[in-house]
């Protein structure tokens, strides 16, 4: 549901102040060098928290304190390091970096759990030469668990000493759970208006989460750096608003988790605050924007047992919260989620979840299509070749779009179908 959406790759001098935004995306499963933005360097190592051996502890670092923003978990029961998040990014908002563990959430492990989550921390910071305070802590895994601290305070030393500016990919890897690829969204942006040669600014978007994903915040651990400068505030608001028009429109199964963490951290490095006005930051923000909103798709394409992304349209309600939460009945329902899982242009599903989503629409009004075939037109079903939508339907990218009115409200709302698979992976997760 983002303006944000699509790419500005148009030539473009430095005195119309228009930005030039290169995407650069690592395919899935390709190893290569991801370049991060200035001042920061990451890295990732096998610390053993993971029966696999695989990759399982990472860290970030800033070579100076970063303005850090941050947006989490809804969840009553929020993790230790979603409380702690919480707390420094409060009370001070110019951090040196975080660490991460994957393989336990370190969530609903009460008072020793938050102890965990300190010390994790404390160990980064030793390591890091940074100060008391100065780091914070993400986990994501199994809950109810206690973080193993023996052997994460023997680990953070080796961890640190290979962080890199070309760790990104390890970094990637390391934070994964059920995710069957690393998710990672690159964007350099050229803002020329005021500067001789424009400033190269980057945004690199970093996440994982597969399963147990729905809004506020989905389920996920992500982690967005870039060498723009913001203040304290303006990163807040500017998170806030990105991550309502991306990861809080992403659901895979309703199921919103303990440990859900977006974190945005810039050094500043690209530009001084001074030389910046309100035009550049709104060119900016387009650039995080298409970070998260591609981000979020990767988290739903790569849902739990997932063969296809689906996006759900909305347009015409009176405001875009209601075409939000039209858009949300219809991701979450089973029965359209199985429907394009098989394939079966079964519309009235579609038509059933948007009645029940709670927003009031005159069903008169109400028309659908399916990969671009009308399907329903002002409240009655039309013609449509049945054996053509099916066959459109096994694409791997499914389009929902939904118009109940005339108003101006609109909403994009990612998802992806549901498949025995899902069934498959969850059913055992623990045993």
């Amino acid at each position: 549901m983002t303006d944000d959406d699509d790419d500005n790759d148009d030539d473009n001098d430095e005195e119309d102040g228009k930005p030039e935004t290169m995407k650069e995306t690592p395919e899935p499963n390709q190893t290569e060098i991801i370049q991060g933005p200035q001042g920061f360097v990451a890295g990732g190592m096998a610390a053993g928290l993971k029966a696999s051996g695989a990759l399982d502890f990472a860290a970030i670092l800033c070579d100076r304190p970063a303005v850090t923003a941050a947006v989490t978990t809804t969840n009553l029961f929020c993790s230790a390091p979603v409380q702690l998040c919480r707390e420094r990014t409060a009370a001070a908002p110019r951090l040196r970096g975080v660490v991460v563990n994957a393989g336990i959430a370190n969530a609903c492990t009460g008072s020793q759990g938050l102890k965990d989550a300190i010390a994790m921390a404390r160990a980064a910071e030793e390591a890091a030469g940074a100060a008391e305070g100065d780091f914070l802590v993400a986990s994501t895994g199994v809950i109810g668990r206690l973080l193993p601290m023996d052997v994460i305070k023997q680990a953070t030393p080796h961890l640190f000493s290979r962080l890199s500016p070309e760790g990104w990919d390890d970094f990637s890897r390391a934070i994964m759970t059920t995710d069957t690829v690393p998710k990672v969204s690159r964007r350099t942006v050229r803002i020329g208006r005021g500067l001789r040669r424009g400033a190269v600014v980057t945004v690199l978007g970093v996440c994982k989460g597969s399963g147990m994903i729905h809004p506020n915040m989905a389920t996920m651990l992500s982690f967005i750096v870039t060498d723009y400068p913001l203040g304290p505030a303006q990163a807040r608001q500017m998170l806030r608003r990105v991550a309502d028009r991306s990861f809080n429109s992403l659901t895979v199964d309703g199921d919103t988790s303990t440990s859900d963490t977006l974190i945005l951290m810039t050094s500043g490095a690209a530009l001084d605050r001074r030389e910046v006005d309100a035009g550049k930051d709104e060119q900016f923000e387009t650039a995080l924007g298409e970070v998260a909103a591609e981000l979020t798709q990767k988290i739903a394409r790569d849902g739990e047992g997932a063969t296809k992304l689906i996006t759900i349209e909305v347009e015409g309600t009176a405001s875009d919260a209601a075409a939000r939460q039209i858009a949300k009945a219809v991701a979450n329902s089973p029965l359209v989620k199985t429907a394009v899982f098989g394939n079966d242009p079964n519309w009235g599903r579609i038509c059933c979840a948007a009645g029940y989503a709670g927003v009031a629409f005159d069903v008169n009004a109400f028309s659908l299509k399916l990969q671009g075939k009308t399907v329903m037109r002002n409240g009655l079903p039309a013609r449509f070749d049945r054996d053509a939508l099916k066959e459109a339907l096994k694409k791997k990218d499914v389009r929902i779009q939904i118009r109940v009115g005339s108003g101006k409200g609109r909403a994009e709302v990612w998802t992806c179908d549901l498949t025995y698979d899902y069934i498959k992976i969850n059913a055992d997760y623990t045993t």
